[in-house]
């Protein structure tokens, strides 16, 4: 039950002011906590997980890296230290399962995420297509790690590596750290030893289950967040459904994510 976690509540502010993101005294801190392999979908994975059902989202979410390496790069390395990282990060090999309506995060076992990476020879002018095709890639949230990696050999010595994530597992926060447990993992891999690693001190599902803890039920009118719902649904109910903008072109019955960009 997505709902069962202790409702933490905030009695001490007034009923016609939105609670802050800093709830003092009452927030509390996030922990380990036993939860393999279930555990619930932050509220801001459900928002990605809805999308994905309701719309033809696509590649919208993705969230695509390219880099160019001007050396020899050793594809078996690569791959263990891709398995390492996710093996270390439980959200990179989470899908997403649906429970009585709702999204449930159900992490891998590590080692079951899959072959992680794909291993392309290209001509140098196909490079942007190939690197917008992997960036393109459409992920099964259901029942495929949220990760993918492509190494795209152009000649000798000459490589492109792609790196397409999905947002429901990232933000850009996570590259840093991503990138950098990456090459740790590659140059332990490539001298034939595995990663040394401090240990972490929690994981992104710990996250999750302190964000229900501290923000409560919904359904109970005394939690966090049913007073923040509340306090913004009165605070937006009179504003019109458009903002009546002048623009060049009619506005389409349905969002179609067409751009570009100059």
């Amino acid at each position: 039950d997505l709902h069962s976690f202790p409702t933490r509540r905030s009695s001490d502010l007034p009923a016609s002011t939105p609670a802050k993101l800093d709830f003092g005294a009452e927030r509390d801190t996030p922990v380990a906590v036993p939860h393999l392999p279930y555990a619930p979908a932050s509220h801001g994975q459900v928002r990605l997980w809805l999308i994905d059902q309701f719309e033809d989202s696509g590649s919208r979410y993705n969230v695509p890296f390219a880099f160019y390496v001007d050396n020899s790069v050793d594809a078996g390395a690569l791959e263990l230290a891709l398995q390492d990282v996710v093996t270390r990060h439980e959200i990179l090999r989470t899908v997403f399962e649906e429970q009585e309506g709702r999204p449930v995060q159900r992490i891998l076992e590590p080692g079951k995420a899959g072959s992680l990476l794909t291993v392309l020879t290209v001509s140098p002018s196909e490079i942007p297509k190939t690197i917008k095709e992997a960036a393109d890639h459409v992920f099964d949230l259901a029942a495929e790690a949220p990760m993918r990696a492509w190494l795209i050999r152009t000649g000798p010595g000459e490589h492109a590596l792609i790196l397409t994530l999905h947002h429901i597992s990232c933000d850009g926060w996570s590259m840093r750290p991503l990138l950098h447990d990456l090459s740790v993992a590659y140059e332990a891999r490539i001298h034939g030893r595995e990663p040394e690693y401090p240990m972490l001190p929690m994981q992104y599902a710990d996250y999750a289950i302190w964000q229900h803890r501290m923000l409560g039920n919904p359904a109970d009118p005394e939690s966090i967040l049913s007073r923040q719902l509340a306090y913004w649904m009165g605070a937006l109910r009179d504003l019109p459904a458009e903002i009546p903008l002048p623009r060049h072109h009619r506005r389409p019955t349905f969002p179609s994510s067409r751009g570009a960009a100059l």
